[in-house]
């Protein structure tokens, strides 16, 4: 066995012209598909820091604030009261304000017509926002009158937190989660 393999050739050196060997390359399908991940994953991060930053002063003012006070209240209370509640409110009011959504969308939808228009005119600009306006205030309206219901029918201990909560501007969200917050 060893006399083959003293006797035997060394392999021959590859020519200097010769290429090198190639590496294999990924798909370019795979490439994007990497590049989606990477831009949905930094979105989704981004979104969580923005909410994570910016805590409870997220939403904006009118409906969905109207919206925010009645979280705060329902989380001062226990949790089947505040499941009870939740249920009541679905039950007696969800047809009432999926109206006044298709309303706003039908008003939002009704201005975007208006701008997209070139010949519009200043009028009609004021106009549009201001049917727009109207049904916001409607509902706002509304919403502030189904907060006060459901507050007279919370807990008397319930309405004294919320009442103390109320005033308080907190960047982190623990402060609304019932759990114990600073006391300064």
């Amino acid at each position: 066995m060893s006399e083959t393999t003293q006797g035997a050739a060394p392999p021959p050196i590859p020519p200097a012209s010769a290429p090198p060997a190639e590496r294999r390359r990924a798909p370019r399908w795979m490439k994007l598909l990497l590049i989606a991940s990477l831009a949905v994953n930094l979105a989704v991060a981004g979104y969580a820091a923005a909410r994570v930053i910016s805590g409870p002063r997220f939403v904006s003012a009118g409906p969905a604030a109207s919206l925010m006070d009645a979280r705060k209240l329902l989380w001062t209370m226990p949790r089947e009261t505040r499941h009870a509640l939740r249920d009541e409110f679905v039950e007696r009011h969800h047809d009432e304000f999926m109206q006044y959504r298709a309303r706003w969308n039908d008003a939002r939808m009704a201005l975007a017509g208006v701008l997209a228009r070139p010949d519009v005119g200043d009028q009609e600009v004021r106009g549009a926002y201001q049917r727009l306006g109207q049904v916001e205030a409607e509902a706002a309206i509304r919403l502030r009158e189904v907060l006060a219901e459901l507050t007279l029918s919370a807990p008397a201990e319930a309405r004294a937190l919320f009442a103390e909560r109320m005033g308080h501007d907190r960047r982190g969200f623990g402060h609304w989660r019932g759990g114990d917050f600073d006391k300064d």
